[in-house]
């Protein structure tokens, strides 16, 4: 192989990166192969480059062989970075920890390696400092740490206003009306999912449609949440989620007996209960993958915590990153 560039290896990383980002794993792990190879064929790479591509690879050790086995390289890879005095790495690591041990449903553990990052949020770019505030304040809030998790997300909308920030700030201003549902202010969650939806971000809507519909619901205007949901079902069937799209069947079937329709409710339930009876294992098994929830380090999980109301919201995130 021909003598490669550093910009070519970090190039490649980033093609990596995003094919993990959509979950295309077997894609990501060809291309973090390629990188690997790039890297050897570079003279005199930067130290923290090898790190990162470490980094990206514990997403393939974490799908392939488990918890474990990712969370040993990530505090090897720990101890490297702190003995070459690379503080965002170091940094990265423990965002990468607690977003592994989210994703594997242990929220408070997370939520404690998510705040182990904060000693050296400093050596982190600005974006990535986001990403950290609306991972820490998504984990908090799940917690029930309500105030800290409200804190840190209003913290991270108010820092996303530069270029580039708009996903950033989407998944800051969503979380946070998350947020704010969970502590029973609707007006408030209703206006920052509004907001957060006003931006022209290019993303799959499914999600926030479906928690702003969620929203409407508790708060009574059963009308507009039929509307939001019906979003949501098209946003989710334009991206094959067909799971999704029965779930909110179930949840359209609600609205319509919430709104005197106790006959299309039924029908609506009925045809939901013969889909499932015809797939039974689908239904047994865990949801599809959906859209990324976690940053900065991770492709989309494959389920999400729940939210602390299980009638209520289910959060997201910025652009995955590692």
């Amino acid at each position: 192989m021909a003598a490669g560039t550093v910009a070519e290896v970090t190039e490649l990383l980033e093609s990596a990166r995003a094919a993990f980002a959509q979950y295309r794993i077997d894609e990501g792990a060809a291309r973090l192969a390629t990188t690997y190879d790039a890297l050897r064929a570079t003279p005199d790479p930067p130290p923290e480059l090898p790190l990162r591509i470490r980094l990206t690879a514990s997403w393939l050790t974490f799908d392939r062989q488990g918890l474990a086995a990712a969370d040993r390289e990530l505090l090897a890879l720990r101890t490297d970075a702190t003995a070459a005095h690379l503080p965002g790495v170091v940094a990265a690591c423990d965002v990468q920890r607690a977003l592994l041990l989210a994703r594997c449903g242990d929220v408070t553990a997370a939520l404690v390696a998510m705040r182990a990052a904060e000693e050296n949020r400093h050596a982190l770019g600005a974006a990535e400092q986001v990403r950290l505030l609306v991972n820490r304040g998504t984990l908090a809030y799940h917690a029930l740490a309500l105030d800290d998790g409200i804190a840190d997300l209003r913290a991270a909308a108010d820092a996303s206003v530069g270029d580039g920030m708009a996903a950033l700030r989407f998944s800051a201003l969503h979380n946070l009306g998350c947020a704010e549902f969970v502590r029973g202010d609707l007006p408030a969650a209703l206006c920052l999912l509004d907001e957060a939806a006003s931006l022209d971000v290019a993303m799959n809507r499914g999600v926030s449609h479906l928690d702003r519909a969620r929203v409407l619901v508790e708060a009574g205007l059963v009308r507009d949440a039929a509307r939001a949901l019906r979003d949501a079902s098209a946003a989710f069937a334009e991206s094959g989620h067909s799971r999704e799209v029965a779930e909110i069947e179930v949840d359209l079937a609600r609205c319509e007996l919430l709104l005197g329709d106790a006959t299309g409710a039924a029908a609506r339930a009925g045809r939901v209960a013969a889909t499932a009876a015809g797939s039974p294992s689908r239904w047994r098994s865990p949801p599809p993958a959906r859209t990324p929830w976690w940053t900065p380090c991770s492709p989309p999980a494959r389920s999400r915590p729940s939210s602390p109301r299980s009638c209520g919201p289910r959060s997201r995130a910025a652009s995955p990153r590692s």
